[in-house]
């Protein structure tokens, strides 16, 4: 079923479970309201205990480039910057994979990536996907 522009998959199988939660986040800079809100709901799932991981897609591939999201803030109620919140779902242990795909089409597949993030292909997102408890997509 749908939540606006949120798209929300039911796995019947819980026994393939990779991770809990599986985020895939398709904005960045050109909508940081739905990039806050994508990295806010996996900071506070994993905070929580769930593993979760947020893969990065599309425009949102260009936030896991290093220094991208630094310069990014969002509308209020948002503070900080997409880099701190980036930076805090890593501190609690969540992963973050960027489209390798994503980054070469925006030129961008040769620039470092900021720390704790890495580059990940569309057969391991697919296989992620299938195997995760719930997947989440904003602005996919």
């Amino acid at each position: 079923f749908f939540f606006g522009t949120a798209a929300v998959f039911l796995m019947a199988d819980p026994s393939e479970k990779h991770y809990d939660l599986y985020i895939v986040l398709g904005r960045g800079q050109d909508d940081p309201e739905r990039a806050f809100a994508a990295i806010g709901f996996a900071t506070a799932a994993q905070a929580k205990g769930l593993q979760v991981e947020l893969h990065l897609m599309f425009d949102g591939g260009l936030l896991g480039v290093e220094g991208r999201a630094d310069a990014i803030t969002g509308p209020p109620p948002y503070e900080g910057t997409l880099g701190d919140k980036l930076d805090r779902f890593i501190s609690l242990g969540g992963e973050v994979t960027i489209c390798t795909m994503c980054l070469r089409v925006r030129h961008a597949d040769d620039l470092p990536l900021r720390n704790g993030t890495h580059k990940t292909t569309l057969p391991v997102v697919q296989a992620k996907m299938l195997s995760a408890g719930k997947t989440l997509q904003f602005g996919c």
